[in-house]
């Protein structure tokens, strides 16, 4: 089609001394009133009362007129229909189909490469590359025509994803280091760069050029100017900040007084930001600025129902004008810079991350692979009477349920036989049910689903489910029951069925904060305002919550007490309570307890390196999350 805006054009003849009356017995198939002719509207009003020979309208031409006028609406509004079809069926169509020709590995070795980005002359790729020990990477290229491969930086480090400069002379990234003295996080965070020209020569010990001890910052990317942009987290909130190298000091683009930054991308080619953010009311928008920080464009991302309402949108710009890319999983979809999204078909097996295209357009690079970690009974007793070492085999001998994907998050049922846990077995994340014999799927979740957390039910008979941030109850017979609340809930801690409380984490304008939510009422209350890493509840209802200083906390009579456990224990790990009993990791895999009562503690065990976190026990055995296997590779998918 030509254009997306139609018009009706028709052969009018004008005649005179024809009565009104006449001319429609006549012309019974023609239109005279109201009509588009060449662009220009026929002079005819709607009070028009009388005919084009400038006689008085008689009743009979008058009802003739209307008849007309009434046919004619119904045409016009025909018409509209059928121009509003033609028009979605236009758009639809002209949506960006991706053919991919050919799609190759670049990385395929036993460690676990991510995060890859092209030189601006498209001549190497930059990756991250995690050997065995998982927490800490370097940085690696690698020459797209020859495959051989460089190691940039001289040791391991906990990098972020590389940007270069313009010029492709200078890589930035951020690298989180441990704070020597806490302050306000455990985490310290610095912006550092290296010569990308002599790190093809050797590797490289990186220059730090700002650090960050009391916010969190990520993502660089290299603007025209030469400054750097970041997202800076400020107060639980993420803004875009520019640092400026030859001044050293850093600016700010963007700053949501409420809701959130969830991602931000940068297209030289455009010298043009796409932000991805979340409102105050939960919706999600992309908006365009200018490196500078002008607002050019804010619009509501319309998304599909196949994409969940919550999922955080991660887009990259694209090769195609005015259209990003990003990933659900094992889906990719086009986002225009108004906000209309389509799904683009690719043939993936496994989940792939939001691809980055090659300068000339051509070429696209992604991260593949798999995690697979699998669920451990360990058996009891569990005190410091009998401390020893665990070995992964002991650990790999107790393995329920095995499969070759994630397996993670194992709950012992009450008042039941049934674990319940949440496995990608199927394909997609599930909560699946075992009893150490059968094996089931309980869920019906649709396809690129996450699974932060879910809860049993005090009887034993349902589990709360955050699917995709969105509350689900799912029976044991399998019938599902959506909660519907004004908040995304990201974690979920304890579930008073009886009372209808659940302790949990929900986003409150954008801003993570520890809730108890009421399902009868369906409302939310914030239980503190503190940085939460994790909460659980001792059996006489009393909440016990670890902060980012790996602080645990009770409440008091007055205010929050903190719990005198040794500094360093669990960073970031769960942990769970049994009784009055307090059991976690400490940083060295030592499974640890402490009895809440009498303020005694002692080491149980020592663990394999291998292992995530605990996630249940009871008075006989402890659920464990155990890593197996983790595979990313570096992928390049060429367009036809």
């Amino acid at each position: 089609m030509p254009k997306k805006g139609y018009s009706l054009e028709c052969s009018v003849s004008w005649q005179t001394g024809i009565s009104p009356q006449s001319s429609h017995d006549q012309h019974s198939d023609t239109l005279t009133e109201d009509v588009v002719v060449n662009g220009t509207q026929a002079a005819t009003t709607d009070d028009e009362s009388s005919t084009s020979s400038g006689k008085p309208a008689s009743p009979s031409s008058t009802h003739s007129i209307r008849q007309k006028r009434t046919a004619l609406f119904a045409l016009v509004a025909l018409l509209l229909i059928v121009g509003t079809l033609l028009t979605n069926r236009f758009w639809t169509e002209s949506e960006p189909r991706f053919a991919i020709d050919n799609i190759r590995a670049l990385t395929s070795t036993d460690n676990r490469e991510l995060a890859s980005v092209y030189s601006p002359d498209g001549k190497y790729i930059v990756f991250k590359r995690y050997p065995e020990v998982l927490c800490v990477n370097n940085l690696w290229a690698k020459n797209r025509e020859t495959q051989e491969e460089f190691q940039l930086t001289q040791e391991v480090g906990a990098f972020d994803s590389a940007a270069f400069s313009a010029d492709g002379k200078t890589l930035a990234f951020v690298k989180e280091v441990d704070c020597r003295t806490p302050i306000t996080q455990n985490s310290c965070f610095k912006l550092q760069s290296i010569n990308f020209e002599q790190a093809l020569r050797s590797p490289q010990r990186p220059e730090t050029l700002m650090e960050c001890k009391n916010t969190e910052i990520r993502t660089a990317r290299w603007l025209n100017s030469d400054d750097i942009a970041l997202m800076q987290k400020h107060e639980g909130r993420w803004q875009l900040i520019s640092y400026s190298i030859q001044e050293d000091k850093s600016s700010t683009l963007f700053a949501p007084e409420s809701g959130n930054l969830i991602a931000y991308d940068y297209s030289p080619a455009l010298n043009l930001l796409a932000l991805s953010r979340i409102d105050s009311d939960g919706k999600a928008y992309i908006d365009m600025r200018n490196p500078d920080g002008e607002l050019v464009s804010s619009h509501a991302i319309q998304l599909p129902d196949k994409i969940a309402k919550y999922r955080p949108i991660y887009p990259r710009f694209s090769a195609l004008d005015e259209l990003l890319l990003f990933s659900t999983g094992r889906q990719l979809f086009s986002l225009s810079h108004k906000g209309q999204v389509a799904r683009i078909t690719v043939p993936l097996d496994e989940a792939m991350g939001t691809p980055v295209f090659h300068p000339d357009g051509k070429h696209m690079l992604a991260i593949k692979g798999f995690y697979d970690s699998d669920i451990v009974l360990l058996p009891g007793p569990f005190s410091d009477n009998t401390p020893g070492n665990i070995t992964r085999q002991q650990m790999l001998d107790e393995t329920l349920a095995r499969s070759t994907l994630e397996d993670e998050q194992a709950r012992f049922q009450p008042e039941g036989d049934w674990i319940a846990y949440v496995s990608n077995r199927s394909g997609a994340a599930q909560i699946w049910l075992t009893d150490g014999e059968r094996t089931t799927q309980l869920s019906q979740f649709p396809l690129d689903t996450f699974i932060p957390s879910f809860v049993w039910a005090a009887d034993g008979q349902s589990v709360l489910v955050s699917a995709s941030y969105e509350l689900k109850r799912i029976e044991l017979n399998g019938r599902e029951t959506e909660i519907q609340l004004p908040y995304p809930v990201t974690d979920l801690f304890h579930w008073d069925s009886a009372g209808q409380t659940v302790l949990a984490m929900a986003q409150i304008q954008g801003i993570s904060r520890l809730v108890e939510i009421d399902l009868d009422k369906l409302s939310v209350r914030v239980v503190n305002n503190k940085k939460v890493i994790w909460a659980q509840k001792t059996d006489d209802g009393k909440i016990i919550y670890l902060d980012n200083l790996d602080r645990f906390w009770q409440p008091g009579p007055a205010e929050d007490q903190l719990i005198p456990i040794e500094n360093g224990t669990g960073r970031h790990k769960h942990f769970v309570v049994r009784g009055e009993q307090i059991y976690s990791i400490y940083r060295d895999y030592q499974l640890w307890f402490y009895n809440l009562q009498d303020n005694s503690s002692g080491i149980i065990a020592q663990l394999p390196d291998t292992v995530d976190y605990i996630t249940d026990i009871n008075e006989q055995q402890m659920l464990l999350t155990l890593r197996v296997a983790a595979r990313k590779d570096v992928v390049e998918l060429t367009l036809q």
